[in-house]
This record gives C-alpha cells, sequence and structure tokens, in this order.
C-alpha cells in the first residue's frame, strides 16, 4: 500500500464520521421537537456506515495480497429510527394530547434537565500500545527524530490551512523527510513535467515504490487526496 492509498482510506474514514457527527447533532437538536414540516414529531435518524473499496485507481497496483483487503467506508444511507415515539407527561405542552402527554422522538441521545445531576466515569477498557516508528521500519526511510521544516506555504505568506492538499503536495512533504534522496529515477509520469517543482519528489518516491500512478500511467498530481 502506499502513501496516498493510506490517506483515502483515513479520508474516507473522517467523510463518514463527518455525517454521523452531523446526524447526532441533528438529533440532539430535534430531542424535543414535536413539529415537523412532515407533520407530527422528529424521527431519530441513523447513519448506516458500509465498507467499501478506495475510490482511487491507484488502488489496483497495491502489492501483496493483504493490501487487496483494505477497504475504506462510506455512508450508505442516513436512516429513519422506527422505534416507537416516547410519551413525555408535559401537559402545559401546547402538543399534549388530553391526557398530558407528548410524542417525541425516541433518540438515544437522551434529554439533561437543568434540574437533574448527572455523573460519568470512564474506564480505560485497553490499554493501546501504538507502534513506533522503529518497529514499523518508517524511521528507515523518513526522518522521524528531527524538528524539519517539511512543510510550507504558498507565495504571499499564505499557508492555506482549508485548502486540500494535492497529489503533487503530499509528495513533496514526504520527500522532504526523506532521509536519503539521493535516489536513482526509474520511474516518470508523462502527467509530471520535468521542470515541475514536485517533480523531483513524485519521481523520487515513484522510484522508490512508494507511490504509484493510475492505470494509464498518470500520477495525477493536482487530484485532492481527499
Amino acid at each position: 500500500m502506499d502513501f496516498m492509498t493510506a490517506l483515502d482510506i483515513s479520508a474516507s474514514a473522517l467523510t463518514a464520521d463527518r455525517t454521523r457527527m452531523n446526524t447526532i447533532a441533528m438529533n440532539l437538536a430535534n430531542v424535543k421537537t414535536t413539529r415537523t414540516p412532515q407533520g407530527g414529531p422528529y424521527q431519530r435518524r441513523t447513519v448506516v456506515q458500509v465498507s467499501t473499496d478506495v475510490d482511487d485507481p491507484f488502488s489496483v497496483h497495491m502489492r501483496s495480497a493483504l493490501d487487496r483487503e483494505l477497504k475504506g467506508v462510506r455512508v450508505m444511507a442516513i436512516s429513519v429510527d422506527k422505534r416507537p415515539l416516547k410519551q413525555v407527561y408535559e401537559p402545559g405542552h401546547p402538543d399534549a394530547n388530553e391526557d398530558g402527554y407528548v410524542t417525541t422522538s425516541s433518540g438515544e441521545e437522551g434529554t439533561i434537565r437543568s434540574s437533574q445531576t448527572y455523573t460519568a466515569a470512564f474506564t480505560n477498557t485497553r490499554n493501546a500500545v501504538l507502534a513506533t516508528p522503529e518497529e514499523t521500519g518508517v524511521d528507515r526511510w523518513l526522518n522521524t527524530d528531527d524538528h524539519i521544516a517539511y512543510l510550507t506555504g504558498y507565495p504571499g505568506d499564505v499557508f492555506g490551512p482549508d485548502n486540500s492538499m494535492t497529489r503533487a503536495e503530499v509528495a513533496q512533504m514526504f520527500y522532504a523527510l526523506l532521509r536519503d534522496k539521493n535516489v536513482t529515477i526509474t520511474k516518470t509520469f508523462p502527467d509530471v513535467p520535468a521542470d515541475a517543482w514536485y517533480a523531483t519528489a513524485v519521481n523520487t518516491l515513484a522510484s522508490l515504490g512508494m507511490v504509484t500512478g493510475d492505470s494509464n500511467g498518470n500520477f495525477r498530481p493536482n487530484d485532492p487526496i481527499t
């Protein structure tokens, strides 16, 4: 698996989780909504996520059987919670029925009232041990010891924090971290001009097998990694 595929998989998780967090926020905001444009109270939404192939032609060049099993994630649907709605006794509510009950969302997110006190306790159920650069072998290729300037801004002293990183920019970032840049170039791409600012970075990483091209042999340097 090359760096770009790893970033694509991570990006798919971030995109899916963004939808899930937005849906949770919507459920919380509407937990006591009793009227909607469709009529009746708000019904809680649930995000359905499914495993999916990485939507990037670079994945066809993955080199091992294990790599071919790598999957990203995507949101398949946002479904309506089919559980019965809750009946809350609030006789003064304008939408209360004749018995004083109001129908509200069945959301598990719940409602915290100002007159109640809640205490939460968090317990670490497992001790996750993260692999070090030395254990993964990354440190053989990349400088993980020194704090070097591997990112720079755009002309005009602009960093562009909200910009999507392109494949060329990511290649340049990893190239800046290479321990040994004295690499014989054995791979180039037709869409990477020799005088492009990213050409050395892309061709060096490709020659090392860290990045690959698509099925047409192009690198697509201006494509965003997300």
